[in-house]
């Protein structure tokens, strides 16, 4: 009977050990760790939360890994969307399903987040024509040194018309 009790009491003991990292790691982030759940701040400590004392940027908040008060994070590597900092593509630029930034139908289109860039919904952007007969381009985009809008490094490479677009 005693062997029957100090076995059960082993297993109890190990059913509760087992269970609290699982809890207790799910709410940490930063290196190590990844990020807080959409909405969620990463404190300067590597802990998720809303208050604060978590979401302030001058209290350390980790815009890498959540979402922090004043801050608008800029997309690393071209990644954008709640998985990578809540980070937003650049101007004309779409989030991808799968949190890449980019302008094919790929990004642009099913699955496209339009909270961090522009998304088409299956409508293709109207292309726009720039240059000394056309005019600037209306969105912000580069003008291609043929005359086209747009966001690529064909359109913002070299040959750029600065004059007509960004570059």
């Amino acid at each position: 009977m005693k062997y029957i009790n100090l076995v059960l009491s082993a297993v109890v003991l190990i059913s509760s050990a087992s269970a609290a990292p699982a809890t207790y790691s799910s709410n940490r982030c930063g290196p190590g760790y990844g990020s807080c759940d959409d909405g969620y701040c990463c404190s300067q400590y590597g802990w998720c939360g809303k208050t604060e004392e978590h979401c302030r940027i001058d209290n350390g908040c980790q815009s890498n890994y959540g979402y922090c008060l004043g801050v608008t994070p800029q997309p690393a590597n071209d990644r954008c969307g709640s998985k990578f900092g809540n980070a937003k593509c650049g101007s004309g630029e779409c989030c991808s399903q799968y949190g890449y930034c980019g302008t094919s139908k790929d990004h642009c289109g099913k699955g496209c987040q339009s909270e961090f860039g522009v998304c088409n919904n299956g409508n293709e952007k109207k292309k726009e024509r720039c240059g000394p007969n056309y005019g600037s381009c209306s969105s912000g985009d580069c003008c291609s040194k043929y005359g086209w809008c747009g966001t690529s490094s064909d359109h913002c490479g070299k040959g750029c018309q600065s004059e007509f677009g960004r570059c």
